[in-house]
């Protein structure tokens, strides 16, 4: 669909005008909560069936897995909290939150745009995705809440509202030919449209901050620029031995995570500048894919 073409080529820029348009907006009568979490319930909802749930997928590259997600998603997040926080107790608790955040939804497409191995990509979306429900808030009630009071059990809650609802509730509908098929065919639009309204909704809840705020708002970006774009060389370098293709969906799982959800977790269980710092690293999360690019064709 053109629609979808359009949206594909232009994704980048539609989400930095939703995040523009939610500064001119005010939704005081609205529950943003309400309305971002469902948005992102419907974008992993959707997402849901384009992966393919054969039990061919599953019979193997699981100890690749293991080590990957051990060193990724669990030492290092850990790791990176205590060394930044003698030096900002801020950037302490947001680089540990967007080290936590499962694979994105869209990783293995990005894999097979690179060339890397799709059905690896697959895997580790869905472990990293399932296993986030308990990790991240029981190594937030760990960790963060020695620095800032976390309902730990809501958002627990909100995980499973946001992943497993959606997962469970989409299983009876693949039986559908015609709705698998409008959901893989439209994922481009409906992922679209739920970013869209997060970031309109996010971007209204803290407009004054981001108003008030424009030079810190461009240090957030480069911040986390260089951190995603790092966060793809761990990835890549994370396991050594491995074949280009395996290294390079490991490092697409590594950088492109899911910063849907951390806006939303960022807005429902943190202060409004964290929530900002997570909506302009959405932007540079997008941005960072270019120079990764160029970088799977040299290596």
């Amino acid at each position: 669909m053109r629609v979808n073409s359009f949206i594909n080529k232009y994704f980048g820029v539609i989400l930095l005008c939703s995040a523009v348009a939610g500064l001119f907006f005010r939704f005081e009568t609205i529950d943003s909560s309400v309305v971002i979490i469902i948005s992102l319930a419907t974008v992993i909802f959707s997402s849901f069936f384009r992966i393919n749930l054969s039990s061919e997928l599953y019979k193997s590259d699981w100890k690749t897995i293991f080590i990957f997600y051990g060193i990724r998603f669990l030492l290092f997040p850990v790791l990176v909290y205590f060394l930044a926080l003698p030096m900002s107790n801020f950037y302490a608790i947001g680089f540990f939150l967007l080290l936590m955040l499962p694979s994105a939804v869209s990783s293995p497409a990005f894999s097979a745009m690179y060339e890397g191995d799709i059905s690896l990509a697959l895997k580790v979306l869905l472990f990293t995705s399932f296993a986030s429900i308990l990790l991240i808030p029981l190594l937030s009630s760990l960790i963060l809440t020695k620095s800032v009071a976390i309902d730990t059990r809501y958002m627990f809650l909100i995980l499973i509202y946001t992943i497993v609802v959606p997962f469970l509730a989409h299983i009876p509908f693949r039986r559908s030919k015609t709705i698998t098929n409008f959901f893989v065919s439209n994922n481009a639009l409906v992922t679209a449209l739920g970013l869209m309204t997060i970031f309109v909704f996010s971007t209204s809840k803290n407009r004054e901050i981001i108003l008030n705020n424009p030079g810190k708002v461009m240090i957030y970006a480069a911040i986390a620029f260089v951190f995603f774009a790092l966060a793809y060389f761990i990835g890549y370098f994370a396991i050594p031995g491995l074949g280009k293709l395996k290294r390079i969906a490991l490092s697409v799982c590594s950088g492109a995570n899911n910063i849907g959800m951390g806006v939303t977790l960022t807005m429902l269980f943190f202060p409004g500048e964290t929530n900002v710092f997570f909506i302009i690293a959405q932007l540079s999360w997008i941005f960072v894919l270019i120079p990764m690019r160029y970088f799977y064709r040299i290596i």
